[in-house]
């Protein structure tokens, strides 16, 4: 024999229903009953796997937080490095003025001294 409500069968019963609808109808809402019971006891095992799930949701946030923090200081480091590459270009090229300007003074002086070695020798 099924499990059924008995309050619920009397009803039934009480309410002109005959013997097999009454239990019938009775055996199915206490299906319904146990089924609720099953799910009501569920909730508390559910209920700890959110909290374990928010728990790990938090750590992630702290890590990307972290991480994007770092990301920062990279960033920082990288403007930096684009400041001082920028200041050695600029150097760079009034080096090589100034070394374009000493070739053309060695070549006039040297120039200058053998015009003055040829003159010398006539």
């Amino acid at each position: 024999m099924a499990l059924m409500l008995a309050k619920t069968y009397a009803a039934f019963k009480a309410a002109g229903v005959d013997e097999n609808q009454a239990q019938a109808a009775a055996e199915e809402l206490a299906a319904f009953e146990a089924r609720f019971g099953s799910m009501e006891s569920s909730l508390p095992h559910m209920d700890g796997k959110v909290t374990a799930i928010e728990g790990r949701i938090t750590g992630i946030e702290n890590s990307v937080t972290s991480i994007e923090g770092k990301i920062g200081g990279i960033e920082g480091k990288i403007t930096g490095i684009e400041g001082k590459t920028t200041a050695i270009e600029g150097k760079s090229s009034v080096l090589l003025w100034a070394v374009g300007i000493n070739a053309a003074a060695t070549m006039a002086i040297l120039a200058y001294c053998c015009a003055m070695d040829n003159a010398d020798s006539s």
